[in-house]
C-alpha cells in the first residue's frame, strides 16, 4: 500500500536520493543535463528550494509497505517534482502511487516536465494527462 507522508524540506534530500539511485537513464537522458546521482539530487533540490521562495510547497515521502521509495512535491494545483525508485516502478505500485497523488492534489492539476523526459511524458499521458503547451525545453500537461 502506498502512502504519501508529509515531510519537511530538510528531510527531502534523502527521499530524492532514494528515488534517483541506480537510474542510469535518468542520469544520461531524462534529467536537465547529463549528471551523476549527486548532481541530479543537488540540481533537483536547488530547483525545489528556489520554488519554495515563491510558493508554499508541500513535500511528501512516498512509502510502500512502510519502506521509503521516493518523493512528491506539490504546490497549489501543481505537481512540481516527483520520483519513484527504479526497483519499485512496477505497474501495481505506480497505479497506487498515481491514485495517492490525485487524492492529495485533487482532480484538476497541472505538471511540467523537460521535453527530453519521454519516459515521464508517456506515463503521464497513459494516466490521463493532456499536453497543453510545449516550449523548446518543457512540456506542460493538465489532468482534468
Amino acid at each position: 500500500m502506498i502512502k504519501l507522508v508529509k515531510i519537511s524540506i530538510d528531510e527531502l534530500k534523502q527521499y530524492v536520493t532514494i528515488a534517483y539511485e541506480n537510474d542510469s537513464d535518468l542520469f544520461d537522458k531524462y534529467h536537465i543535463g547529463k549528471f551523476n546521482l549527486e548532481q541530479c539530487v543537488e540540481s533537483t533540490m536547488a530547483m525545489i528550494k528556489e520554488m519554495c521562495l515563491y510558493k508554499e510547497v508541500n513535500h511528501y515521502a512516498v512509502m510502500y509497505k512502510n519502506k521509503s521509495i521516493g518523493y512528491v512535491d506539490i504546490f497549489e494545483n501543481y505537481l512540481y517534482s516527483y520520483g519513484i525508485a527504479i526497483a519499485f516502478r512496477k505497474k501495481k505500485i505506480l497505479v497506487e502511487w498515481w491514485d495517492e497523488v490525485r487524492k492529495t492534489i485533487g482532480t484538476n492539476f497541472i505538471t511540467g516536465i523537460y521535453n527530453n523526459n519521454e519516459r515521464a511524458l508517456n506515463f503521464l499521458i497513459k494516466n490521463g494527462m493532456k499536453i497543453v503547451s510545449k516550449t523548446d525545453k518543457t512540456i506542460t500537461l493538465i489532468n482534468i
